[in-house]
């Protein structure tokens, strides 16, 4: 570990998670938008477009309070299943998406 003048450690064992933090609730947060965006986007396209929104939304507004309650309990490594949820939600955010501009282009 470096040490600055008067013997302050550069490393501060608290900032790691905070930025891994601030990074999930980034994450999360674009994810629930790029849904609401979504949804406004297919309003016309039925249930199918609410049930991508609230996949979306939802497992974003719940990976992020998850990991908030991880953060407040100690528990700063990742959690293999949230990592999994949101991976998926985006993936399927994404497919959904490509599938809107193929139906609009065809259409």
């Amino acid at each position: 570990m470096k040490v600055l003048g008067r013997g302050r450690p550069l490393w501060d064992p608290g900032a790691q998670p905070e930025r891994t933090h601030k990074a999930w609730t980034r994450t999360s947060l674009a994810l629930a938008a790029c849904a609401l965006l979504a949804l406004r986007l297919t309003a016309d396209h039925g249930p199918g477009a609410v049930a991508v929104t609230v996949l979306g939304a939802g497992s974003a507004l719940g990976v992020s309070w998850v990991q908030e309650q991880r953060l407040r309990q100690g528990r700063v490594r990742a959690a293999p299943g949230a990592v999994l949820l949101l991976t998926a939600a985006t993936v399927t955010l994404g497919v959904a998406a490509l599938a809107l501009v193929a139906v609009r282009a065809v259409g």
